[in-house]
């Protein structure tokens, strides 16, 4: 009986050291995460400035800055299939097909809102709330902003409102109110992007 109770006790403070090493730990990646949030929020903010200048690019150049773009922000997760939107691979390849030859002459973007939370083990998610709105000569019903949307996993129509111009003209204005999900991952003490949607605010449930 001894034997069996010095067995049970002997059980029972190695698992209790290892309750209080999981709480520790986490206590100090908590407290980890906490130093990083600004710097994710000002990642994120930087990120969708980068959008922008790419989207108002020449169209010839386009594609040529979208990619260098998703390569300097980007990384391999080591997925081959995520829930949570566009891998890396994916949006290249996006990218790589895009023919969209619209010019962008005007690009004004709004944050509604921006909350940044843990994902996991040194992995976090920025939800945006963000409004764009791009003038556009021709009008392009269909145009995705590159570096934000990707035909490979968008979910209902994404392409906003679009009026024509009144002046009889092939330029024009479209409106999109999304919500985009930005999945940041730290690799080598740096943090990169691995995944991301968008989806229209309207058709979120």
């Amino acid at each position: 009986m001894k034997k069996f109770l010095k067995r049970a006790n002997r059980g029972l403070i190695l698992a209790a050291a290892a309750a209080a090493g999981v709480a520790v730990f986490t206590l100090a990646d908590n407290a980890g995460f906490s130093k990083d949030k600004p710097e994710l929020e000002a990642l994120t903010r930087q990120y969708l400035e980068k959008v922008k200048k790419v989207n108002l690019a020449a169209p010839a150049d386009r594609s040529a800055l979208a990619k260098a773009l998703i390569n300097d922000y980007w990384c391999d997760t080591g997925e081959g299939y995520s829930m949570n939107g566009a891998l890396k691979d994916e949006m290249l390849d996006y990218i790589e097909n895009y023919q969209d030859s619209a010019s962008v002459t005007d690009y004004v973007d709004v944050e509604r809102s921006l909350n940044v939370e843990k994902n996991g083990f040194r992995s976090a998610k920025a939800t945006v709330e963000y409004d764009v709105s791009m003038e556009m000569d021709p009008l392009s019903r269909e145009y995705q902003i590159l570096g934000l949307e990707s035909g490979y996993y968008y979910y209902g129509d994404l392409t906003g409102t679009a009026e024509q111009a009144q002046d009889g003209s092939s330029a024009g204005t479209v409106n999109k109110n999304l919500t985009v999900n930005l999945y940041f991952y730290e690799k080598d003490g740096e943090w990169k992007l691995g995944t991301a949607d968008a989806a229209n605010r309207e058709m979120e449930g």
